[in-house]
């Protein structure tokens, strides 16, 4: 998602999971022509991504886990985005999508995904609910910003192109 707030001149981009945005910038040279460059305004967030997602995940489970949550650039080695609005596989705790896929899936000949043989609940001493769970994946976007000047000639974002990896990749 991007924000253009022209009266502050900000551009704020929410980005989650294996998306990108770019800007298109025009920086004219002194000799009356000109060169396109592009303004890389997002991070990759995929278990690929050491500086930002793989830190993010193992810091948040037990370091007896600090070898499975990313295994092979993939979450849990199967999802490579770590962010994302879907993939409740890899952000509800095994009860919960047993529970619903009993009352939603079972006879209708489509049940959900098997969760990763990695995947882990923590639960407490004290009884057998749900005390402290940390999803493997978040759909918590990374908001980045950037002043924009429209009075300096010199350099101005022209266009902006926000895409999935479907793009980004190739």
């Amino acid at each position: 998602m991007a924000v253009f707030d022209t009266a502050q001149r900000d551009l704020y981009i929410a980005c989650t999971g294996d998306s990108r945005a770019v800007a298109g910038v025009w920086e004219p040279s002194e000799d009356g022509t000109g060169v396109w460059k592009v303004d890389v305004l997002s991070e990759d967030q995929t278990a690929r991504n050491p500086n930002l997602e793989v830190e993010r995940l193992r810091s948040e489970h037990p370091k007896s886990e600090a070898t499975e949550v990313v295994m092979n650039g993939r979450v849990l080695g199967g999802l490579e985005p770590s962010r994302a609005f879907g993939d409740a596989g890899y952000k509800w705790p095994a009860g919960i999508q047993e529970l619903l896929n009993q009352v939603y899936m079972v006879g209708n000949g489509t049940p959900l995904r098997k969760r990763p043989k990695t995947f882990k609940t923590f639960l407490s001493t004290s009884d057998s609910l749900v005390q402290a769970f940390h999803s493997y994946v978040t759909a918590q976007p990374v908001v980045t910003h950037r002043k924009l000047s429209f009075d300096d000639p010199s350099s101005s974002l022209r266009f902006l192109v926000i895409a999935t990896d479907g793009l980004c990749d190739v």
